[in-house]
């Protein structure tokens, strides 16, 4: 996984996870990026600073302090990459509990809610970022969550 500090045309800062630089690019390519409090699909890499942490021996538990570009806003996080699959593991298993998996259909059951021709209800599925930008575009809204490392399944 590689993190990424996000800026908005608008100037808002935010974080992005991707499997890959490759991923970063291609989401990019098809505007599959936005910005969380304006909506706008102008979004960059913004310059990072590096995460300067200490290491505390005794307790390996404790978060190791980094800071974003934006020197308004400290995020703690653990150094270990662990914990950050565990908890996006976690808003997975939440955010599907009580949804629909559609599979591929995706896109197909999305716009169907999306214009009215079904009832509203939670579903999840697959999809291409192809696609997901055609909905977006759309105005369908969604949420995009990354794939999990198989070592965690």
């Amino acid at each position: 996984m590689i993190h990424y500090m996000l800026e908005c045309e608008q100037g808002h800062s935010f974080e992005g996870w991707f499997a890959s630089s490759e991923s970063y690019d291609e989401q990019v390519k098809f505007a599959a990026l936005t910005c969380p409090m304006c909506n706008t699909r102008n979004v960059q890499k913004a310059i990072m600073s590096p995460a300067i942490g200490t290491l505390n021996l005794e307790n390996k538990h404790l978060p190791k302090p980094t800071h974003n570009s934006d020197q308004s806003e400290v995020i703690y996080g653990e150094a270990d990459e662990t914990f950050f699959f565990a908890k996006l593991q976690k808003i997975r298993e939440e955010l599907t509990k009580s949804a629909e998996n559609v599979g591929e259909r995706f896109p197909e059951v999305a716009r169907q809610i999306h214009y009215n021709e079904i009832a509203p209800k939670s579903i999840y599925g697959q999809t291409t970022l192809e696609e997901a930008y055609h909905l977006a575009e759309e105005g369908v809204e969604f949420i995009s969550i990354p794939s999990l490392p198989d070592r965690l399944h």
